[in-house]
């Protein structure tokens, strides 16, 4: 099993299998895969002034080791060899399985096997000199097509087959869509994981996402914290949760899509348990907003608003009909309320996401004049607005916000805007 780019003749000459090694135990569903590899020099001899030197010579990844610069004078020429460079293991080999999942270098069990490649990566240093070594993926079990991806921008990337053939494809929940970086499609969709106990109020979602970089050169980062949403049919967002050990294949904090082969990883979410249908939003800072159904599409429904504030150009307010109290709200203490505000935030930039702060852009006004902030309870209601407050951009963000009151108080509403410095709408006589 051989392949060769303009710079590297690249061959497996071993695969195996192992559920453990050094001691560490693949994940349940997965086994680790040992891939024995060569690295052949072919990149041709040059000619260079024996001479003269070049102060601004290159090296890294294909580049001249050396720092002599050509010469046009026969007399003057020296065959030079060029070193091949691989700067590193990761983001460079990868183990594709299936058409659906891509798996990096694990470092952890790379150095568990004995003759391995050096995680920081290795030099071939002439023309015809052959590298050896092992490295090592953890990898869903029992996949039916598995194959080696080596990326090099600069040469030519470098795929070979090690079982199977390539399949097409799993179909996905809903369509798929893409933008300038990324083609993304949701590959499941549901309550759950089992086992993981939620808030009152709450259940845990989770999605699985599946993807592949539009890019032929280019690996794309996905940061879910930053770029990727849940929306329920009542407008209310959730970001991802972390440390959701029950996942079978969690994405992490961040998704990694090659170029080459699909990607695929879950990633879970808390969400009120009323929640009927769901969407994932996708507000990357590049590359242009994806929308992806869990299933049937919809747009997210509330209540005809009393008041409507508008910020300009950065985004409008619609301050919604007093909700029903949630049953894990408390009583309020003697001689006092909890007053709560359901509120729609509408970003209109469609390219970029706004952090909006509750407590300090949306506040009820006493008849003193004195400014309430919202209770710390917001943040255990089930539709509520998290740490972050982010409003994806080109889309509507539903949450509310619980204020600790004086009972049958007079109450307005100020709120502080980007472009707006202020307004001030009625709430209750």
């Amino acid at each position: 099993m051989a392949v060769a780019t303009q710079a590297i003749e690249l061959r497996v000459e071993g695969v195996r299998t192992a559920a453990e090694l050094g001691g560490r135990h693949a994940r349940p569903g997965y086994e680790f895969v040992i891939v024995d590899t060569s690295w052949k020099n072919i990149i041709p001899l040059v000619a260079m002034d024996k001479n003269a030197r070049d102060p601004n010579g290159v090296g890294g990844l294909g580049g001249f080791g050396n720092n002599r610069r050509p010469s046009k004078d026969p007399a003057d020429l020296t065959m030079e060899p060029t070193p091949y460079v691989v700067p590193m293991l990761r983001k460079q080999m990868w183990l594709l399985s299936d058409e659906r999942y891509a798996d990096t270098v694990d470092v952890e069990a790379l150095n568990a096997v004995p003759d391995h490649l050096s995680e920081d990566g290795f030099a071939v240093a002439k023309l015809n000199d052959i590298v050896r070594g092992t490295v090592v993926f953890e990898a869903p079990a029992n996949a039916k097509y598995r194959a080696f991806q080596f990326y090099d921008n600069d040469h030519g990337h470098a795929l070979i087959t090690l079982s199977g053939s390539k399949p097409a494809a799993p179909a996905t929940l809903g369509p798929a869509q893409q933008n300038e970086l990324l083609r993304l499609g949701v590959s499941e969709a549901g309550f759950g994981p089992v086992g993981r106990e939620a808030p009152a109020g709450l259940r845990y979602y989770t999605i699985g996402l599946r993807g592949v970089s539009r890019s032929p050169r280019d690996i794309i980062d996905l940061p879910f914290a930053q770029s990727v949403f849940l929306q329920n049919d009542h407008g209310c967002v959730s970001q991802p949760e972390h440390d959701v050990t029950e996942l079978s294949r969690p994405f992490g904090d961040v998704g990694v899509f090659p170029p080459t082969g699909q990607n695929e990883g879950q990633v879970a979410f808390l969400v009120p348990d009323d929640t009927k249908n769901v969407r994932v939003l996708v507000a990357p800072s590049l590359g242009g907003g994806i929308v992806l159904p869990a299933g049937a599409a919809f747009t997210p429904s509330w209540p005809t608003p009393l008041h409507t504030i508008e910020d300009g150009s950065t985004m409008r307010v619609l301050v919604l009909p007093t909700p029903s109290r949630p049953g894990s709200l408390p009583a309020a203490p003697a001689g006092r309320e909890y007053v709560l505000l359901d509120v729609v935030i509408e970003n209109l930039k469609a390219n970029n996401g706004i952090e909006f702060q509750g407590t300090q852009q949306l506040r009820l006004v006493n008849p003193a004049g004195g400014f309430i902030q919202a209770s710390p309870l917001s943040s255990q209601l089930p539709c509520r607005l998290d740490e972050a407050g982010v409003i994806p951009g080109g889309h509507a963000r539903r949450f509310v916000l619980v204020y600790d009151v004086p009972a049958g108080m007079p109450l307005k509403l100020h709120f502080r805007g980007f472009e707006k410095d202020e307004a001030i709408v009625e709430i209750r006589k």
